[in-house]
């Protein structure tokens, strides 16, 4: 597979877990292992050209081959089928405290609540390639939550503007 073809996959699935710099934020969810699920669209629509691309080769590697590559998916807790995702991460007590989440190096986040449940956010990434948005998230319940973002990244070499929608579910309280 194209190292330029994943590129776009991981930046989305990264954006997903981007730090949170919060003071005075206590996000109201329930520690454990969460699943994050997304679904992006593009503004010029190659990234879903691009996706459909990889699902293509995907389907194109010998069965062995295929199940390693989504094998080393699944265990880094992520999972993907054209222009939907999920990745799986862990959420502890004391991270929900202090308004912070799962980090990936070179993103800064910012945080703002609105009200009690709804909070707004932007972010800077300056990984390769480097991307920035904003959206906004609202806490359903302790074990659900549901957000948008709009983002620009650079797509070979232009730049592309992205939406994504996602949801949040609580799966376990022990992370293992």
């Amino acid at each position: 597979m194209k190292k330029s073809v994943l590129i776009p996959f991981f930046v989305v699935t990264g954006w997903y877990s981007a730090t949170t710099l919060a003071q005075n934020i206590e996000l109201d969810l329930e520690p454990g292992l969460w699943q994050h699920s997304f679904k992006v669209s593009s503004q010029s629509g190659r990234l879903e050209q691009m996706l459909q691309e990889v699902q293509q080769q995907l389907a194109a590697l010998p069965e062995a081959q295929r199940q390693m590559m989504l094998d080393m998916l699944k265990a880094q807790g992520m999972s993907f089928d054209g222009m939907s995702g999920s990745v799986e991460v862990c959420m502890t007590a004391e991270d929900l405290k202090q308004g912070k989440l799962p980090e990936q190096e070179g993103c800064k986040q910012q945080l703002t609540q609105q009200d009690k449940n709804r909070f707004s956010f932007t972010f800077q990434c300056s990984s390769e390639p480097p991307s920035s948005g904003s959206g906004e998230m609202l806490i359903i319940d302790r074990k659900t939550y549901q957000g948008s973002a709009s983002f620009s990244s650079d797509f070979e070499g232009q730049q592309e503007q992205m939406q994504m929608s996602q949801q949040g579910r609580w799966l376990r309280s022990n992370c293992s």
